[in-house]
């Protein structure tokens, strides 16, 4: 049963690490660092902040928090943009800097204000609604590893907390022992050339455009960031070549019209 997240992630899964040539226990660790780095980032799109996660994420170098270290340039900016926005909260986190966050998170992932909704259907249909085809495609995915959705708050099924926690489950199994590396991460890799990688650029993107603390901006930045470096290893260790986003879309889509975004 996969359901909405309850807890952050456990602190840093340790230092990066790349499958690629790896022996067993070397691939078992990259599992287990990638299940640590998505759960966090899941958890800072899933709820509000508090006090104690400020703290915590305060603490060190948000980078010191993830077991990949980002190398590309976007990585490496977006890391700075999200260090940055901790750094500017007050040093006693008040009611008044929690309230600021909180209403940040609320025009996000809520109330839809800065209209970049969270979730896949709203950016690779023509029509821009939620719960269209995409989100019964994702649903299939969850389905084929005996997966289903309970939520509390109505979220569909292809909303970012969710696709983020698949990748979760995929990864999981990667840190077992003897268990079918190679199917498992080429799944993660269909998927997130088909899914999140879709739309989470665009989506965070006007994200940081659009909200109104660094903190937030940081945290859609990193997400994407890491998605792609991710897949990029990924590419590595299935020594297959990463398609491009072109390719990707006339593959899912050959009749699409070019150009789609949902309107602003």
């Amino acid at each position: 049963m996969m359901d909405q997240l309850t807890s952050p992630a456990p602190a840093n899964a340790g230092a990066a690490l790349s499958p690629v040539e790896a022996d067993a226990s070397v691939v078992q660790a990259f599992g287990q660092a990638v299940v640590a780095d998505l759960h966090r980032l899941a958890c800072l799109h899933d709820r509000e902040v508090d006090a104690d996660i400020l703290a915590e994420l305060r603490a060190q170098p948000f980078q010191e928090l993830l077991g990949l270290t980002l190398k590309a340039d976007d990585g490496v900016k977006s890391l700075a943009v999200l260090d940055e926005g901790l750094a500017t909260l007050p040093s006693l986190i008040d009611g008044k800097a929690l309230d600021l966050l909180a209403a940040d998170f609320a025009a996000i992932y809520l109330n839809h204000t800065i209209r970049a909704h969270p979730s896949e259907s709203v950016w690779v249909t023509e029509e821009h609604l939620v719960r269209q085809e995409p989100m019964l495609v994702v649903r299939q995915w969850y389905r084929r590893y005996y997966l289903s959705l309970e939520d509390s708050q109505g979220r569909p099924d292809d909303h970012l907390v969710f696709e983020l926690q698949f990748l979760v489950h995929l990864f999981e199994q990667v840190a077992q022992p003897d268990a079918p590396v190679d199917r498992l991460l080429a799944d993660a890799a269909q998927f997130l050339d088909e899914h999140p990688l879709r739309w989470v650029g665009p989506f965070t993107a006007r994200v940081a455009a659009r909200c109104q603390t660094e903190f937030y901006a940081g945290v859609a930045l990193v997400t994407y960031a890491y998605l792609d470096e991710l897949r990029s290893l990924l590419a590595e260790f299935l020594d297959q070549p990463r398609p491009t986003p072109g390719e990707v879309e006339a593959r899912l889509n050959p009749n699409a019209k070019k150009g789609s975004t949902p309107p602003c």
